[in-house]
């Protein structure tokens, strides 16, 4: 299959490479999806540029069972990520790990519902002064002098635009950052059949890619 889709892709991205199985370090991803027990990665697309751009397409489910009045055991898939994640190099060094998730709140209640990992060993929870950029996301990181270096308000204004509209998260460490996008779809679907073959429309994917690649420019923008 990527010796199908790989000559396409280069076609648009002349130094683009496409691979079936992504080599996307799982602990990382983690980082920036909903808490999950199984995490499916497919279809990376390496930009082989600067930035070190590469992006894949993730499911991530859970199964949950649930027994009737008659004592019959059923299982259901439960999704908890469909969409892609991004990884990158991070313009510049960045002590210990930051991470911005996306939170949601009930309209009657206002209750937090969160299904990102909370609070980790050695990391702070902080707030921002500004209370809506607080009620958008969750802010965790190990250095928070560093954390609130890198929150300035350009920052935080794209966050609070962009975070929790479009379920976004952010984890940089080191020089690597990595963005989720919970788009409910996939990048390049890996066609199984011949019919799905016919069906595949790389300009429509393309257009998915680019719209999502102005998405990720955007924010870099800033660091520039």
């Amino acid at each position: 299959m990527e010796r199908f889709l790989s000559p396409i892709v280069k076609e648009i991205f002349p130094a683009g490479e496409m691979k079936v199985t992504p080599d996307f370090l799982l602990d990382p991803v983690k980082k920036v999806c909903p808490s999950s027990t199984n995490y499916r990665g497919n279809t990376e697309l390496s930009f082989h540029d600067s930035r070190e751009l590469s992006v894949m397409n993730l499911y991530a489910y859970h199964v949950v069972e649930s027994t009737d009045s008659k004592g019959r055991t059923s299982r259901k898939e439960i999704t908890d990520f469909y969409g892609q994640v991004f990884r990158m190099r991070f313009p510049r060094p960045f002590s210990g790990h930051i991470r911005i998730i996306p939170t949601e709140k009930t309209a009657i209640l206002k209750r937090e519902i969160q299904n990102y990992p909370g609070k980790q060993k050695n990391e702070l929870k902080i707030d921002t002064e500004d209370i809506r950029h607080n009620e958008h996301y969750n802010i965790f990181c190990t250095d928070e002098f560093m954390a609130r270096r890198f929150l300035n308000p350009t920052v935080l204004e794209w966050f609070d635009k962009n975070i929790a509209e479009s379920r976004t998260a952010i984890y940089i460490e080191d020089s690597s950052m990595y963005i989720s996008r919970y788009t409910g779809y996939q990048l390049f679907p890996v066609p199984k059949t011949v019919e799905a073959i016919d069906k595949l429309s790389m300009v429509e994917e393309y257009k998915k890619l680019r719209a999502e690649i102005d998405f990720i420019e955007g924010f870099t923008e800033i660091f520039t």
